[in-house]
């Protein structure tokens, strides 16, 4: 007698797009970014002209940087999902580049292009560059990639 093992359908293996790995390669370099800024906020929390730089203690740098290290993880866990093509992943990181869109618009609301044209050009900037993460993240490419079956 004869059994008829189930066969499962296979999917064809989608490449990661182009966009999505730069996303993913800045999203990494972000990660380490914020664990050796932590790092460094944490070590030189004693130091007395970045405290009054900073307006902050010597606990509260030490809490700043741990946060900012806690903050390093989150992203590099971010990264690692945004790589391997996790919806929760992209869906995070839009919701935060509509968050920076948002700051940015409203920041170019409160200041003055006369007087303050480098914070000008820089809310423009991260409106620029969270678009294109956007544009990147949602293209047909990258709408297949996410898509696919795990």
């Amino acid at each position: 007698m004869a059994t008829s093992m189930p066969t499962s359908p296979v999917t064809p293996a989608i490449r990661r797009p182009l966009g999505v790995t730069v996303v993913t390669i800045l999203t990494w370099l972000a990660a380490i970014g914020d664990v050796i800024a932590g790092i460094a906020f944490m070590a030189e929390a004693d130091d007395h002209s970045l405290r009054a730089d900073l307006g902050m203690t010597e606990t509260e740098l030490r809490w700043y940087g741990g946060a900012v290290i806690v903050i390093g993880i989150v992203t590099a866990l971010v990264a690692i999902g945004l790589g391997r093509g996790a919806r929760w992943a992209r869906g995070l990181v839009s919701v935060l580049m509509v968050i920076r869109i948002g700051g940015a618009v409203y920041a170019l609301t409160q200041i003055s292009w006369a007087d303050q044209r480098n914070e000008s050009l820089s809310a423009i900037g991260q409106i620029v560059i969270s678009g294109l993460i956007l544009w990147v993240l949602y293209g047909n490419k990258a709408d297949a990639y996410f898509g696919r079956e795990r």
